[in-house]
C-alpha cells in the first residue's frame, strides 16, 4: 500500500488504513499494541470481546490507539510501532 514520495506521514492514519492492517496482521499485534502504548489490561480486554475475530480484534486495538491519541495517531508513530514489531513490510510509506 505504498504511496509517491509525497506521502506525508504526520497525517492521523485514516480508518482505510486501519481496516487494511487489520487483515495483515495476525500472532504479533499484540506485541504492535504495546509499542502503540496500550496497556496488557487493554489488549486483554480486546482480546476476551472478540474472542474468534482476529481481524475484529486488531481493527478494534489500532481504533483504541487512533480515539486515545486523537491527532498524535500519525502514521509516523504507527509505522515506528510496525517496524519495532518486524512488520516493516506493512509501513506506509
Amino acid at each position: 500500500m505504498a504511496a509517491s514520495n509525497s506521502f506525508d506521514n504526520t497525517k492521523v492514519v485514516s480508518q482505510e488504513f486501519m481496516q487494511y492492517l487489520s487483515g495483515e496482521i495476525s500472532k504479533e499485534w499484540k506485541e504492535l499494541g504495546r509499542y502503540l502504548n496500550l496497556t496488557d489490561a487493554q489488549l486483554n480486554h480486546i482480546e476476551a470481546d472478540n474472542p474468534s475475530h482476529s481481524k475484529e480484534r486488531i481493527y478494534q486495538m489500532l481504533l483504541l490507539w487512533k480515539q486515545s491519541n486523537g491527532y498524535k495517531a500519525t502514521y509516523k508513530v504507527l509505522n515506528d510501532a510496525l517496524s519495532k514489531a518486524d512488520r516493516s513490510d506493512l509501513v506506509k510509506r
